[in-house]
């Protein structure tokens, strides 16, 4: 469903800021063809082709710092 697609300007950027309020508490995901609208209200942009990532505006670097212990990897 294309929530925001179906709204007027206004209520659209009014929807925007009510879920950008929730993610400061909540995971908020949103789909969306819309780059400009990704860009203003994302944290984070995973961009998908053919069902496989692009694109990872920030993606999640493991430590990889490991530490040693009778030679088993902890």
């Amino acid at each position: 469903m294309n929530l925001l697609g179906a709204l007027d300007t206004k209520t659209s950027v009014q929807v925007m800021e009510i879920l950008k309020k929730i993610s400061k508490d909540k995971l908020i995901i949103m789909v969306t063809h819309n780059p400009d609208l990704a860009e203003k209200y994302s944290s984070r942009i995973i961009k998908i082709l053919d069902g496989r990532i692009t694109e990872d505006s920030n993606p999640i670097v493991e430590n990889k710092k490991e530490e040693k212990i009778d030679n088993r990897k902890i």
